[in-house]
């Protein structure tokens, strides 16, 4: 016979409740929870001696959709400061378990949509686990792909120009590693639009969220970049690992150190992708107005001197000789 959806639904209610509240103390009980329902959703597709009925199949999915994702968001917003133990582990299993679900089901529930009533945590979660979707080929066009990429970077960097206590936490620079991996074989056209619109976007944010935004750029230069380097000198983030990826299981100060040196690094690197990419004129020339805005707001000398240093970095021969002038004048009052 086929399973009767009410049943399956309070069953599998029990089981992740009991998984929630464990979280903290064995989270291998979560992956093994969404493994197992990504199992019985595969077997409910391919398998004839095993179906849900399709009334059942829906409220499955649904479950996975809401209710486990409710879930996972209020655990991982409650451990955010102390760091949840398997986090990325976590947020992997549940992406893998959504493989199974038809995209029109997704969109049907909104879950590809973003919504401010999911709240700061809410959102971060979404993105990070569509950035899993992106990884695994979920989007059977990159256009689909693409998009989902560049309304992520678009959130963050409404939460940069809305400067709320959020964006100072280790959140958001998870996010950020989520969508620079998951962005790195886009095509080349596609990242330089999403790096231009990165570096337009920064002219809305405050020098208070200053630093914030240089870590979301530094995440993507370092990606995109495939390496690292500090002016030429061997770069400290080579004891971190070349995986941006992994960067996500480090404990909060380690996370924050981590982008520490990746924003030290970011004149080199971006500078180098630019280059690269035939970009350093455009690039130069969003990093000065963002430059001289944010030294108009008072911005600390040390993120100036970090611009000062990328756009020196970053010029080419067609960067007029007045703005390296301006440059050297501004570095020395």
């Amino acid at each position: 016979g086929k399973f009767v959806s009410q049943s399956v639904e309070d069953a599998a209610e029990g089981v992740f409740r009991y998984c929630i509240n464990h979280i903290r103390q064995n989270s291998s009980l979560m992956k093994t929870f969404l493994g197992t329902m990504k199992g019985l959703l595969h077997r409910a597709k391919d398998s004839k001696s095993f179906r849900f009925s399709p009334k059942a199949l829906l409220s499955i999915q649904m479950f996975l959709l809401r209710r486990v994702f409710a879930g996972i968001r209020d655990a991982t917003s409650i451990t955010a400061k102390g760091g949840q133990p398997d986090q990325r582990a976590i947020i992997e299993a549940y992406g893998d378990c959504l493989m199974e679900i038809p995209m029109s089901l997704m969109s049907e529930a909104d879950f590809l949509t973003v919504k401010e009533l999911d709240g700061f945590f809410g959102e971060s979660l979404r993105i990070r686990v569509v950035m899993v979707l992106v990884q695994k080929g979920y989007f059977e066009s990159s256009p689909k792909s693409f998009n989902e990429i560049a309304s992520s970077i678009a959130w963050i960097c409404r939460q940069l120009v809305a400067c709320n206590d959020e964006i100072f936490s280790c959140t958001i620079l998870q996010v950020s590693c989520a969508i620079a991996k998951a962005s790195e074989n886009e095509a080349e056209a596609k990242k330089k639009e999403l790096l231009i619109s990165l570096l337009d976007n920064l002219l809305m944010v405050s020098s208070i969220a200053s630093f914030v935004g240089l870590e979301i750029i530094a995440s993507l230069a370092f990606q995109w970049g495939h390496g690292y380097g500090s002016n030429g000198d061997l770069s400290l983030l080579y004891g971190v690992g070349t995986s941006i990826e992994k960067w996500q299981d480090l404990p909060p100060q380690a996370l924050k150190e981590t982008f520490r040196l990746a924003v030290h690094d970011l004149p080199f690197n971006l500078a180098r992708y630019a280059r690269r990419q035939k970009l350093s004129g455009v690039v130069f020339n969003r990093l000065w107005r963002v430059y001289v805005k944010w030294r108009e707001q008072g911005a600390e000398e040390e993120i100036l001197a970090l611009l000062r240093r990328a756009l020196v970095c970053c010029r080419d021969d067609a960067t007029a000789i007045e703005d390296l002038v301006t440059l050297a004048i501004t570095s020395c009052v």
